[in-house]
């Protein structure tokens, strides 16, 4: 994905990886406690910006 140009070329995938697992983990605790995935989809809407080239469209 990076040599193509979908992700940022100074992506370092484990620590991407790891922190997405962690953002989802976080989403859904807090998804089971409140009933509301607003905060997942919070999390997962930052990482996937952390992710798109300088740029890139939404």
């Amino acid at each position: 994905m990076r040599d193509s140009g979908n992700v940022r070329a100074d992506i370092d995938p484990g620590f991407t990886a790891m922190a997405i697992i962690t953002a989802i983990q976080g989403g859904v605790a807090i998804l089971m406690s409140t009933g509301s995935a607003r905060y997942l989809e919070s999390a997962l809407d930052l990482c996937l910006d952390h992710l798109r080239p300088a740029g890139a469209a939404s």
